[in-house]
């Protein structure tokens, strides 16, 4: 056999054509840079100052906190909207999340909510 002769020949083999939707799953977006979102979505947060909350407010929050204390072995999900200090800067933003309760400390005045160390003084609403 030639080496010209070899052009005209049939490859032995194909590769099987791919289902329209295993081929669209190639296409899918991805992130190429995870997290990148959310530091986007934290920087364009309104920077306010923190309000000042009232005595009502105070005790509701330390009620629904002693609440969630007697049940925190049951691993309560819950909405928490808190104060999220800048270290930059005197102002911050609020916050609001659902999430696991998975510590309340009084004593040193802070609880954990979404592995994250949240100070009971920056906390604005529990539900």
């Amino acid at each position: 056999m030639k080496e010209e002769d070899l052009i005209y020949l049939k490859y032995p083999f194909s590769k099987p054509k791919m289902d329209l939707t295993n081929r669209a799953k190639i296409f899918l977006p991805f992130s190429a840079l995870k997290g990148f979102e959310e530091k986007i979505d934290e920087v364009n947060q309104c920077y306010t100052k923190k309000i000042e909350l009232n005595e009502d407010m105070i005790f509701q929050i330390i009620q629904k906190l002693c609440d969630y204390q007697n049940i925190l072995s049951q691993n309560p999900i819950i909405c928490l909207t808190y104060f999220v200090e800048d270290k930059s800067n005197i102002d911050g933003f609020y916050k609001t999340e659902e999430g696991l309760l998975s510590q309340i400390d009084f004593e040193k005045g802070f609880i954990v909510f979404n592995q994250k160390r949240i100070q009971i003084s920056n906390i604005y609403d529990i539900e």
